[in-house]
């Protein structure tokens, strides 16, 4: 009888922690977890371990990952590719809803470079960096110095015309190095770890925090046109690969909008509830941020040339940009009702500078 009372008290399934309250376990819990909280939220990296406390049995891990679960989970993001054990944690704690996820997106990068092949080797680790194809996921802004395309001015090229006539570019800067913004036109792969990690949905609010614009808006007064359509071709990037992705979420919040936020919320606003209307916004007179969220997957829309330099004194040519962009292989009808679908319908949207 006393053996077996010895082994029913300290035997090894007992869990001690158990025998208190529930009130004074979720202290300790709360306790042991704030180390994992950082203004408010968790931060993806401090999932990779857990306290030791949380793995003593399925009821105690159960209890504390509630705890978890109710406080935001903050991706900061070039995460490309995410790593296992991180996957593992947000799977073991947030999945399949997160009440509330928040992520950090770099959509606009700069380059300096003092030749073809130097700025092939940048371009190739932001492409690492960030999870976009080099070919169809990046496109370079502001190409001061070339001829401009058959139909007006040009504020963007394709990545392999900016590669095609990086040369040519410096040297009629006249300056031994040239400089070059980066939009990341594809950001698809800000939702690559959503699948592996049990991520379903979002319950409460996706918000999305713009990292790198800010940089850009010293220089926004001497060349403000230029750089706000660099502006806008970067937040389009984010809403569009939003309503492609298609996540069950019913607020998402975008943050970072700085300088751009006025007249990004002018151009937003205007967006016509009634459908039918769409189809008079046929000029960037109209309604610009429509027109760029309507031909983003679309290359010949939304970057209607490329440019081609075959090394002659003059012989810098544009030619129609063909390709098909990232994201949907919808006809162009059905992405505009996908559009519309987001702006007015599936999600509620909230902007902040």
């Amino acid at each position: 009888m006393a053996i077996s009372f010895y082994q029913f008290t300290f035997g090894p399934k007992r869990c001690r922690i158990l025998e208190l309250p529930l009130e004074l376990r979720n202290q300790i819990m709360n306790e042991l977890i704030s180390d994992r909280v950082e203004n408010g939220h968790v931060t993806v990296s401090r999932l990779a371990k857990f306290p030791a406390v949380m793995k003593t049995c399925h009821q105690v891990f159960a209890e504390s990952r509630r705890s978890l679960a109710i406080l935001p989970l903050y991706v900061p993001e070039p995460m490309m590719p995410m790593e296992s054990k991180l996957i593992n944690g947000i799977k073991a704690v947030y999945a399949p809803k997160s009440r509330f996820l928040m992520m950090k997106v770099h959509v606009l990068f700069s380059f300096d470079f003092e030749s073809k092949e130097h700025l092939e080797a940048q371009i190739s680790a932001l492409s690492k960096s960030c999870g976009a194809h080099a070919g169809t996921g990046l496109m370079m802004a502001s190409p001061r110095g070339l001829p401009a395309p058959p139909k007006g001015n040009v504020s963007h090229l394709t990545l392999s015309s900016w590669i095609n006539c990086s040369s040519r570019i410096r040297i009629r800067h006249n300056a031994a190095r040239a400089h070059a913004a980066a939009v990341q036109y594809n950001l698809l792969p800000l939702f690559t770890w959503w699948k592996p990690s049990g991520i379903e949905s979002v319950g409460e609010v996706l918000t999305l925090d713009i990292e790198n614009l800010k940089p850009w808006q010293n220089c926004a007064t001497s060349r403000g046109w230029e750089i706000f359509n660099i502006f806008r071709r970067s937040i389009v990037s984010i809403i569009a690969a939003i309503i492609d992705y298609h996540p069950k979420v019913p607020t998402i919040k975008i943050t970072g909008l700085g300088l751009c936020y006025e007249v990004f919320m002018s151009l937003w606003s205007s967006i016509p509830k009634d459908y039918t209307e769409w189809y008079k916004q046929e000029t960037f007179d109209d309604n610009s941020l429509l027109i760029f969220i309507c031909s983003w997957p679309f290359r010949d829309r939304f970057l209607p040339y490329e440019l081609f330099d075959n090394g002659g004194e003059e012989d810098v040519q544009y030619f129609p940009n063909e390709r098909r962009g990232p994201g949907s292989s919808d006809d162009h009808n059905t992405w505009c009702e996908k559009v519309w679908d987001a702006r007015h319908n599936r999600h509620a949207w909230i902007f902040e500078p």
